[in-house]
């Protein structure tokens, strides 16, 4: 399992310089390139922090109605118990 990630992780390095796909090395030569680059940079510096916006969101939505709840509740058997007498 160690051999198979070396592996990958050399192929992974040594393919990086054949792609030159790094945005500050002058790979993007055209405007649009350019334009794509600034682009995916602000797509995946955001897509985080709505990921975690939502997740926040939701659970606040959903804390929200058991503010106002017991904070134990009894078992159903009590409750038939109690509502027959």
């Amino acid at each position: 399992m160690v051999l198979v990630a070396l592996v990958l992780a050399s192929a992974a390095f040594g393919l990086a310089g054949v792609a030159s796909a790094c945005a500050g090395c002058g790979a993007a030569e055209t405007e649009a390139t350019r334009w794509w680059y600034i682009a995916t940079t602000v797509l995946l510096s955001v897509l985080p922090l709505g990921f975690v916006g939502t997740v926040v969101f939701v659970l606040f939505k959903r804390a929200r109605p058991l503010e106002g709840a017991p904070a134990s509740r009894t078992a159903p058997e009590t409750d038939l118990a109690t509502r027959l007498d």
